[in-house]
Order: structure tokens, then C-alpha cells, then sequence
């Protein structure tokens, strides 16, 4: 019985220390990223987040229909504790330009998008009434106006987002 129980701690631990990992490797694979060549801080102060996150707002309603063929629809609440624990390194994504992304800010009445479980999340989406979030925070990713990733929660939004980083970096 000990044994088993030494061996679900280390698993736990090992878990922790897994997202811990995900998250400090997006932070340092998306910061360099967001520095310009004239040596900007890669900190960036509250109303520079702001600033991002207002000029790249959208509507549900354009959710689907931007002018880039491949662009990511982050979706956040400010109430979302999981939001604002992200949020820094989400607009540090987007400053980025690695992949055009927008935000889109589910208290905002004309945003009501429809919630459903993890389980029934679906890709392949082109028409924004069969669209449907887990909660926030979600990143939708858009190729050619059809949805090709829908991931919800803190950890899975970082790893998307790693992934791009990475991706472009080894490009």
C-alpha cells in the first residue's frame, strides 16, 4: 500500500512538473519572438496588453471570416481566473506575429457563443451557429475559414501555442 501511494505522489509530482515545464518553455520560446529588433522589453505593461487585445478584437460573428487564411480566435472572459493567469503569455503570442491572433471576449452580449462538454468539441466548422467553446479559455484555430483545433483550458491553450511557437521557429 505504501508503494502505491509513493508511486501516486511521484506521479502527481511528475505531472506538475510536466505543465510547469510547457508553460516556462512557451514563455521563453514566445518572449524572444515578441522582441523587435530595435530591443523592446519583452515585459510589457498593462495598457500595451490592453491595447493589443483591443486593436485584435472580434465579434462571434467574425469569428470565422478573417482575411488571413490561417489565424487562431482566442476566447476569454476577464472574470476567468484560468484568463488572466494566461493572458500575458497569450498577447505575447499574438505580438508575436507567429500566427495572426485574434480575441474575442465572451461577456460582450453579441458574443454569446454556445457552451457544450470537452467530449463534444468538434473541428471541421465553417458556419459559427454549429460552433460550440468548452468554457474559457479556448483557442479556435481557423484555416480557411473552417475550424482545425478547438482546445479549452489553461494548460491545452499553452500547448497550442507552443506548438506554434515552435513550429515557426524551426521554420
Amino acid at each position: 500500500m505504501v508503494r502505491f501511494i509513493q508511486h501516486k505522489v511521484k506521479s502527481v509530482y511528475y505531472s506538475c512538473m510536466k505543465k510547469m515545464l510547457r508553460f516556462f518553455s512557451l514563455l521563453f520560446v514566445a518572449i524572444p519572438l515578441s522582441c523587435s529588433s530595435a530591443g523592446s522589453s519583452s515585459v510589457q505593461s498593462t495598457s500595451n496588453i490592453y491595447d493589443i487585445i483591443d486593436r485584435q478584437s472580434i465579434s462571434l460573428a467574425d469569428c470565422l471570416s478573417q482575411p488571413e487564411n490561417h489565424y487562431v480566435v482566442y476566447f476569454y472572459s476577464d472574470t476567468c481566473a484560468s484568463c488572466q493567469r494566461i493572458k500575458e503569455s497569450v498577447v505575447t503570442f499574438a505580438n508575436s506575429s507567429v500566427v495572426k491572433t485574434y480575441f474575442l471576449d465572451t461577456q460582450k452580449p453579441e458574443n454569446n457563443i454556445q457552451k457544450c462538454s470537452i467530449d463534444e468539441l468538434i473541428v471541421g466548422v465553417n458556419n459559427v451557429s454549429d460552433l460550440y467553446i468548452a468554457g474559457t479559455p479556448t483557442l479556435l484555430e481557423v484555416k480557411d475559414g473552417v475550424t482545425v483545433s478547438n482546445v479549452g483550458g489553461e494548460i491545452n491553450c499553452l500547448d497550442l501555442l507552443e506548438t506554434f511557437a515552435i513550429n515557426a521557429k524551426a521554420d
